[in-house]
């Protein structure tokens, strides 16, 4: 099944009005972190599926642009997590396994699942698989699944299965806007229209929410950032460190917040006006302003080529021509340069050129790991999306008089 962000989107469904907040607010019943798996669990792929792998990650997809692309959504949520929690020894542990199930062959009906192997609590996340497989879905599933993982990996079976919904929610919302620009403008803008929770309503939560999940993702993502911004502000920025720690392993919110802003607060009265208040103030600063479509198309032009050093000099090749230099110690760092420029530029990527970007950073991944199959099937890819987007962007210049 070939794959492509078009149709991928934020989870569906109308943002729900403020009398539909019951279900938050009695914590409605409460939905297991992780469902017991006999070891080891099988596969549920076809029988040669793509598998790649990064220290703490292995995906396996019914093939490679499926693959490589969660894994690089995989790496983001690493870099993410690991302000907070310390990741063991590349090699030491056992990868968090992703796979990323054909509709067709899945067993599950949700959007995806996170299983915890019955003689190690090893984490798994499935996710059902198709052209209408939604972006926060996979952004959610990997961050449930590492969240738990890093709390089995640190405290154990017990704490793991004590990781609130909330906190997997904030950081699966936070993985998604920090790879889609427009999710976070979305996020900013929802922040004066979506009914706001208090503290425990979102600290207690519990599923299944079906129509209240929206506005959950809404105020857990910004309750996610204004923990991590108070702690900065407060000059000690091990206390995010401290606090995420101890909530992941079902730590009491409250004791948890008095730890780590003592003094902050002295009743639950003074305690919800503090996050009510940093919650307005924090989302109206946080729009990040996006690229016009002739900027993200100039820094494709950059990206698609590389500097590299021939005889004492800079030489800039196409990576057509990287192709066939790629075992040089040069070409190789030039490739993961441009391929590190790639990922960071985009949450400032204009949304028409995004899938462009996404497929040139899966076509520098394959010369990286000197894939030439992947590589002919990404470069393709890109020339399609670059095809595509330039010509969307002569459709909206055209129709505004340019």
């Amino acid at each position: 099944m070939g794959f492509s962000f078009h149709g991928w989107g934020r989870l569906g469904g109308g943002l729900m009005a403020a009398g539909s907040l019951g279900l938050l607010a009695a914590g409605g019943a409460e939905t297991p972190a992780a469902e017991p798996a006999n070891a080891p669990v099988a596969k549920l792929l076809a029988a040669k599926p793509e598998v790649l792998e990064s220290d703490y990650f292995e995906v396996a997809g019914p093939d490679y642009a499926s693959a490589v692309t969660v894994l690089q959504m995989a790496r983001a949520l690493q870099g993410n997590l690991a302000k907070y929690f310390a990741w063991p020894e590349a090699g030491r542990v056992r990868a968090i396994q992703v796979q990323l199930v054909p509709v067709a062959q899945a067993d599950f009906a949700a959007p995806f699942k996170v299983l915890a192997e019955a003689r190690d609590g090893h984490r798994i996340a499935l996710v059902r698989w198709s052209a209408e497989t939604k972006f926060s879905d996979v952004c959610l599933a990997m961050s449930s699944a590492a969240l738990e993982q890093l709390v089995m990996w640190q405290a154990g079976p017990a704490a793991a299965a004590k990781t609130p919904d909330w906190l997997r929610i904030g950081f699966g919302v936070e993985l998604e806007a920090g790879l889609k620009p427009a999710v976070l403008d979305q996020l900013a803008e929802q922040a004066e229209s979506v009914p706001s929770l208090t503290l425990r309503q979102i600290m207690t939560a519990h599923g299944p929410y079906g129509d209240a999940l929206p506005v959950l993702e809404v105020n857990a993502y910004w309750l996610t950032r204004f923990l991590q911004e108070e702690a900065r502000m407060s000059g000690t920025p091990e206390k995010a460190t401290a606090l995420f720690q101890a909530l992941a392993a079902g730590t009491a919110p409250v004791d948890a917040l008095r730890a780590a802003f003592p003094g902050e607060f002295t009743d639950a009265q003074t305690l919800e006006m503090w996050w009510a208040v940093g919650y307005r103030d924090l989302a109206a600063r946080h729009k990040l302003p996006v690229q016009s479509m002739a900027q993200t198309r100039a820094e494709l032009d950059g990206w698609q080529s590389l500097v590299i050093e021939v005889a004492g000099h800079d030489r800039k090749v196409g990576l057509e021509e990287a192709w066939a230099s790629r075992a040089l110690p040069q070409t190789k760092a030039a490739v993961q340069e441009q391929l590190d420029e790639a990922r960071a530029g985009l949450p400032w990527a204009n949304p028409v050129y995004y899938n462009a970007v996404w497929s040139l950073a899966a076509c520098l991944e394959a010369l990286r790991h000197d894939d030439a199959a992947a590589y002919q099937a990404a470069w393709k890819r890109y020339q399609d999306d670059r095809a595509k987007a330039e010509a969307t962007e002569a459709e909206v210049t055209a129709a505004m008089g340019g």
